[in-house]
């Protein structure tokens, strides 16, 4: 848990640009393997404003794999509703 929280802290110092996409991706792939979703839960249920920050550097195929990660982390974490929200988002991104 000391060691998500470091990463969680370093994450808040990054500017919002690709970088960040790509630490939010794998700080949510830790938080998954160690089964603290929860500690990051306030990140995922404001995973739309994240997105609009990031949608410059953000690719389609960043998009689809970050709510796909959001639905799983979510769902993981017990929060079947968010989990939902993650999945319609992600299912969406699919539309043109």
């Amino acid at each position: 848990m000391l060691r998500l929280r470091v990463v969680v802290s370093l994450f808040n110092l990054l500017p919002s640009d690709a970088t960040r996409l790509a630490v939010f991706e794998r700080l949510l792939n830790y938080s998954m393997e160690t089964g603290n979703v929860s500690f990051i839960s306030s990140y995922l249920s404001n995973i739309d404003v994240h997105m609009r920050a990031w949608s410059a550097s953000a690719t389609a195929a960043d998009t689809k794999r970050l709510y796909l990660l959001s639905y799983r982390a979510l769902l993981q974490a017990g929060d079947a509703s968010s989990a939902q929200r993650a999945l319609v988002k992600y299912l969406g991104a699919f539309e043109g």
